[in-house]
């Protein structure tokens, strides 16, 4: 697992994401010179093909080819009248860390990430026991963060409540797909990064 910083946003808020990276896709991806899909309306056209299945255009309807039609390559193939969808989600979000200075406005960033992941509050102070009793009511954890001989550690207060998914929707995949771009463009500029060092 790795952290994303600003990986995981929401219309409202903004946040560091610990991810898994699906390195297939990754890889698949690259060769197609593809990095995100990240129009609601197409995620979810492609949300009803099977993943890897040939689908007759036929079973299809108008405004779902249309849709699929204007696709970036890689992500479905389009042979002999079949479509077959190629593109999966790029990465899991596991756990959302949201950094604020405020108590009240971290915590509710924190909800914001609700149907998506398991959610934390990082901050810089302990919080009293009854913000403590408050992130529990929500499900979000909380993790004290200080420094000490000059490196940064983390306490864990409170643990956040299991992440449990009721349904993948388009939305959902969205927000994995702007991870995901976020992903690749720190791994860009860490390359050209490196590249100027050497």
């Amino acid at each position: 697992m790795l952290v994303v910083p600003h990986g995981a946003s929401t219309l409202s808020h903004a946040a560091d994401a610990v991810v898994s990276i699906d390195y297939t896709e990754a890889q698949r991806r690259r060769s197609c010179s593809f990095t995100s899909e990240e129009s609601l309306t197409r995620l979810d056209a492609l949300l009803s093909l099977p993943l890897d299945v040939v689908v007759s255009r036929d079973d299809l309807s108008l405004r779902t080819l249309d849709l699929l039609r204007r696709s970036h390559c890689g992500v479905i193939d389009n042979v002999d009248g079949c479509i077959t969808r190629r593109l999966r989600v790029p990465l899991t979000v596991h756990a959302v860390l949201v950094r604020g200075a405020r108590w009240s406005s971290a915590l509710k960033a924190a909800q914001s990430f609700g149907p998506f992941a398991q959610r934390v509050v990082v901050t810089s102070r302990p919080p009293t026991s009854m913000q403590l009793w408050e992130a529990q009511m929500f499900g979000v954890g909380v993790w004290v963060e200080h420094s000490a001989d000059g490196l940064r550690q983390v306490e864990s207060l409170l643990a956040p409540a299991p992440f449990v998914a009721s349904q993948f929707k388009a939305v959902g995949w969205r927000m994995t797909e702007r991870t995901y771009r976020t992903w690749t463009q720190y791994q860009a500029e860490a390359q050209a990064s490196s590249s100027r060092t050497v």
